[in-house]
């Protein structure tokens, strides 16, 4: 083959031999996503829509003219999450991807996905490699598990060890009654995942040790849906997850539940002589945190 031909063969090769250029994906949040409705939104052209199949991938076919940057929305159910294509292959689209769009955006995807262009392309690949950096850091510390490979290209299946940090961090979420809401919410602005709020005292810092709150009922008892004590609204201002109770009464004594940082119980006093062995007795709550977290 001569040289013109070499060069045509290349040509051919870089665009698809011909055919449509793809985004493969997988959407996964910790289990695959099945059956989800993916569609995608690029600098030009229509619309892109697919569903996921049963092991969470999907395909999606771009005409010649049509290329990336895409931002990349699949929901199923309650569950809606974006990831951004800046060029064509591989492409995940799982929580991880959701928080550093929403960091890099500074807003919530859905706000600009359907006038997504050049201008929402430029602001979202400006910012994505700070916010990629930012929220591996937060999740690694959160879950204690290491993301080996880069969160939107690199290829993992269920079970690999990239997806048991989406497990990880979904226990994190079940333990503080926090949703993926929640944390995407606080993710566009700008807010760390957890901080070192740290909270000690009695019936007016409880989160539900006793399983409910001192003050006023919400909808739920404690957690998501609970009404928002002051230490509440002191830590949301500052990360994105729920306080949750450390301690809580399991018949007469008290259990504890690892990654909660509320100490504080009703009941608590500073000097509790009769048991300074209880909980309830406020520098006891010191120690413990000091303790676990220094």
């Amino acid at each position: 083959m001569g040289l013109a031909g070499v060069a045509l063969a290349a040509l051919l090769a870089g665009c698809g031999g011909g055919g449509a250029l793809e985004i493969r994906g997988f959407a996964a949040t910790g289990a695959a996503i099945v059956d989800g409705d993916v569609t995608a939104k690029c600098v030009n052209g229509p619309e892109l829509t697919g569903k996921t199949a049963a092991d969470g991938t999907f395909t999606l076919e771009l005409a010649r003219d049509q290329g990336p940057p895409c931002l990349v929305r699949v929901s199923k159910g309650g569950t809606t999450l974006f990831s951004f294509a800046g060029d064509k292959g591989r492409l995940n689209v799982t929580p991880l991807t959701d928080l550093s769009v929403r960091r890099a955006l500074g807003a919530d995807p859905a706000t600009v996905y359907s006038g997504f262009g050049a201008a929402g392309a430029t602001q979202i690949g400006d910012g994505l490699a700070a916010a990629k950096a930012a929220i591996k850091s937060q999740v690694e510390t959160l879950t204690g598990q290491t993301i080996a490979g880069d969160m939107f290209t690199s290829v993992f299946k269920v079970g690999d060890p990239d997806d048991v940090v989406l497990d990880k961090l979904n226990e994190k979420l079940t333990t503080t009654g926090t949703s993926l809401q929640d944390i995407a919410a606080g993710s566009a602005q700008g807010k760390p995942l957890a901080s070192r709020v740290m909270v000690f005292g009695d019936s007016l810092s409880d989160s539900g040790t006793f399983g409910l709150k001192f003050t006023v009922q919400g909808s739920a008892a404690t957690g998501a849906g609970s009404s928002d004590i002051w230490v509440d609204r002191v830590a949301g201002s500052l990360q994105s997850l729920r306080l949750c109770p450390y301690f809580s009464l399991a018949g007469q004594t008290f259990a504890t539940k690892t990654g909660c940082t509320n100490h504080a119980i009703g009941g608590g006093r500073i000097n509790n002589y009769t048991n300074p062995l209880d909980p309830r007795s406020i520098p006891l709550q010191l120690q413990v945190a000091a303790a676990l977290r220094g």
